[in-house]
């Protein structure tokens, strides 16, 4: 009985590693996505391909340290493998930020008309939701091999 006890907190424990390091790694990739949207806004490139550029620049780091160190324990596919389905996994959740960045931009734009804070907010909030779906996409699908079943 104490046995199945200790299995089950060392999963909840392992649960809570996974996620925080997927918030750490997606935190770097959020200030990279983040900053080369800002510079090509600033530059005048469309909302849709400056986001498109920008998130793309977040994904790759965060495939890297993602398999790195997220989910480090060995794995059971091929780097080609895993980076296929992460980029599926991405693309998914790129289509969702940009669905919703474009979809809050212009009424975000309405209620706070300075500085393009509707812009901002918009992002924000498509970032959170894309986040969601790459979580929990990436846990069970790519990264399943190298890690403890969480499931349980």
């Amino acid at each position: 009985m104490k046995k199945n006890k200790l299995s089950r907190i060392n999963t909840s424990i392992n649960r809570y590693s996974y996620f925080a390091k997927f918030i750490l790694v997606g935190l770097s990739g959020t200030v990279l996505d983040y900053s080369l949207l800002f510079v090509l806004k600033s530059w005048d490139w469309p909302t849709v391909i400056a986001n498109i550029c920008s998130a793309s620049l977040g994904m790759f780091n965060n495939f890297y340290w993602n398999r790195q160190w997220t989910f480090s324990k060995p794995q059971d596919k091929s780097y080609a493998t895993q980076f296929v389905q992460y980029l599926i996994v991405s693309l998914i959740g790129l289509g969702i930020n940009t669905f919703v960045l474009v979809t809050l931009e212009e009424p975000f734009e309405v209620i706070f008309p300075n500085a393009q804070m509707g812009f901002i907010l918009a992002k924000v909030i498509a970032t959170g939701t894309g986040f969601i779906w790459n979580y929990i996409a990436n846990m069970n699908w790519t990264f399943r091999g190298g890690q403890t079943r969480v499931a349980e």
